[in-house]
């Protein structure tokens, strides 16, 4: 058996499709969905005391090779130190960005 052809008519939705414009779309969206996670970001930072900021921008923000012993280093703490000021900046920041849910037992 072969097929035949058999003519389906559709309404004119004018609409265009394209995968190139689609991606160009989804491109766009996500670089403004990242500006605002980063602009959220820096008003949370912001809350922050400043050993705090300064420690939290000298690891995360400014330089994306920075090691903990290079910023500890930089900002005059011993290891120990800066790890302890690290974990409650990090901790402070996820509590003002709603990130961290307290349970009651």
């Amino acid at each position: 058996m072969t097929p035949s052809y058999e003519s389906r008519f559709h309404g004119n939705t004018n609409t265009v499709s394209s995968p190139v414009e689609n991606i160009a779309i989804q491109n766009i969206e996500e670089q403004e969905n990242h500006r605002k996670h980063i602009e959220r970001a820096e008003r949370a930072i912001n809350r922050l005391g400043t050993r705090h900021q300064k420690l939290i921008r000298a690891r995360f923000m400014e330089d994306d090779y920075a090691s903990d012993t290079d910023v500890a280093a930089e900002l005059g703490y011993s290891d120990r130190h800066y790890r302890r000021m690290k974990s409650l900046a990090i901790y402070r920041l996820a509590g003002i960005l709603g990130l961290v849910v307290l349970k009651d037992d």
